[in-house]
């Protein structure tokens, strides 16, 4: 239900192609080596930031439809993108968020993978094949390896993805209702 009410005012919020968003973290681009020494390519990325609908509407792209998309260079078309990928892809299936486990440990970290892994929606590799690979190999070696990476982010309030959603959702929701009365 949350991660629908996101879905939603996410989509009211990018309806409104007049009005000002905020896109923060600018900033963050300049500890990016490759960035912080060539200043055309920044302003190019800050003017990409300054055109917030347009970027928008790339993001959605991912947002609304199947798998992974992958726009390389001038493919986005967004000129200050020119020498950047960007990649975008939906992290929900049927409204549920599932780009995420419950707890950054192994078993929580299996648990997650073996869910999201066998769904067709996102492997689409014949299934006796898949389930070869998903549990003779991928179950018995990554766990360990992703809970250990899952632990250097995680918050003390659980999952940075789900902690994230929820605050945005929540201070989304606000936002449009005092936008509508």
């Amino acid at each position: 239900a949350l991660m629908s009410a996101a879905m939603a005012a996410s989509d009211e919020a990018i309806s409104r192609k007049s009005e000002d968003y905020v896109i923060s973290g600018e900033r963050n681009l300049l500890h990016i080596n490759d960035l912080a020494t060539n200043m055309n390519q920044l302003r190019n990325l800050f003017n990409v930031f300054e055109q917030k609908t347009e970027l928008l509407q790339l993001l959605d792209a991912g947002r609304h439809a199947p798998g992974v998309h992958i726009f390389v260079g001038n493919e986005s078309g967004l000129i200050g993108l020119d020498e950047c990928s960007v990649i975008s892809a939906p992290y929900t299936a049927d409204g549920q968020i599932i780009g995420t486990p419950d707890a950054p440990t192994p078993q929580a970290v299996r648990t997650y993978l073996k869910e999201f892994l066998s769904d067709p929606r996102v492997v689409e590799i014949p299934r006796p094949i898949w389930w070869l690979i998903l549990n003779g190999i991928i179950l018995n070696t990554r766990p360990r390896k992703s809970a250990a990476k899952y632990a250097a982010v995680w918050m003390k309030e659980g999952s940075p993805l789900r902690v994230h959603t929820e605050k945005q959702t929540v201070l989304l929701q606000g936002y449009l209702s005092q936008r509508t009365k």
